[in-house]
């Protein structure tokens, strides 16, 4: 992983450690067309430095905001996750997927770039406080297209301190003030927004409900976009589809000290028909209209799962691998 330096436009490598001592800020943003990656920098790296207005592209445009923003807050570091990974290395790739809510929680600042919105259409509600239209997206009706998509999540969970910008790169405002708007949108609730809750100690069911709504360019990403927020570690493989996700929850069913697996099954089927057309590889075990296993297919299959809390009483000791998997599927003892 890199960081690139908001004056010079250049890349530093190293790891996440050594760039949390020297504090960096990092890019939440909505990749928009062909971002800039790390082969194409160094062919534009001139034309950032010009400041030159417009700039040729509208991603060159964006980095260039956001490193002006970033040197404005005092950091002479900022990770762009388009540009400061080499996606043409797949151990590179995995290593940074698998470490990007690390990135996103060692940041002193994460930056937000909203390019589909403009806070100058925006009001404000009726108690003079910001609502949820602060976030309107100009684009489509309903909030920003930021909060749809899948890698955000952990971008808007992780960070401690993370400020909204508009199309303009406006300030907006921070998570913390708009923790109740942004939970009107998300359906997260507002304590895990402003840190008097942990989302880490939100159910599986919980946070699979905040996924539902979001959508990822590639199938894969919907699993590999959870690895942080249910702190597992899987290797990705792009080729796959959507056995990423059975994987996923194959992984949450062994993996040590997560609270109370037996959310993972709180989910419901939106229909009697919804799992025929999904079954992929499994064809050959001949399911009905209605049925389907104990691990969901879709990841919005726990849409309605967001009301999904562990009880506070003791919890009962399951058996020395209660939960695992066999040749023929899940196993609870």
């Amino acid at each position: 992983m890199r960081v690139l330096d908001t004056t010079t436009f250049e890349l530093h490598s190293g790891d996440q450690s050594q760039f949390k001592r020297e504090k960096y800020a990092i890019l939440s943003h909505r990749w928009v067309g062909n971002e800039i990656t790390i082969g194409q920098l160094k062919d534009v790296v001139s034309e950032l430095r010009s400041h030159r207005t417009p700039a040729s592209t509208p991603q060159i445009d964006k980095i260039r905001g956001a490193c002006k923003t970033a040197r404005e807050l005092g950091y002479r570091y900022l990770c762009i996750d388009s540009c400061c990974i080499d996606k043409s290395n797949a151990v590179e790739l995995d290593r940074s997927l698998n470490s990007m809510l690390q990135w996103y929680s060692g940041a002193e600042v994460c930056i937000t770039y909203l390019g589909d919105v403009d806070t100058s259409r925006s009001t404000t509600s009726v108690d003079g406080g910001q609502g949820p239209d602060i976030f309107d997206s100009i684009e489509r009706k309903g909030p920003s297209l930021w909060f749809s998509r899948g890698w955000t999540l952990q971008e808007l969970l992780a960070p401690r301190d993370l400020r909204f910008y508009d199309r303009n790169w406006d300030f907006i405002d921070t998570k913390q003030e708009l923790a109740d708007a942004i939970a009107h949108v998300t359906g997260i609730e507002a304590d895990y927004l402003t840190g008097r809750k942990n989302f880490r100690t939100a159910c599986i069911a919980a946070k699979m409900s905040w996924l539902a709504g979001r959508t990822t360019t590639e199938t894969e990403d919907i699993a590999y976009s959870m690895l942080g927020i249910f702190g597992v570690r899987m290797n990705t493989r792009y080729s796959e589809g959507t056995e990423a996700f059975m994987r996923l929850q194959r992984e949450l069913l062994t993996a040590p000290n997560l609270p109370r697996y037996e959310t993972l099954f709180a989910w419901r089927m939106p229909d009697a028909n919804a799992g025929l057309h999904l079954l992929g590889p499994v064809q050959d075990m001949n399911w009905q209209a209605g049925e389907w296993g104990l691990l969901a297919a879709s990841h919005k299959w726990f849409k309605d799962s967001g009301g999904v809390t562990l009880d506070q009483a003791p919890p009962i000791q399951r058996p020395a691998k209660g939960f695992g998997m066999a040749g023929q599927g899940s196993v609870l003892a």
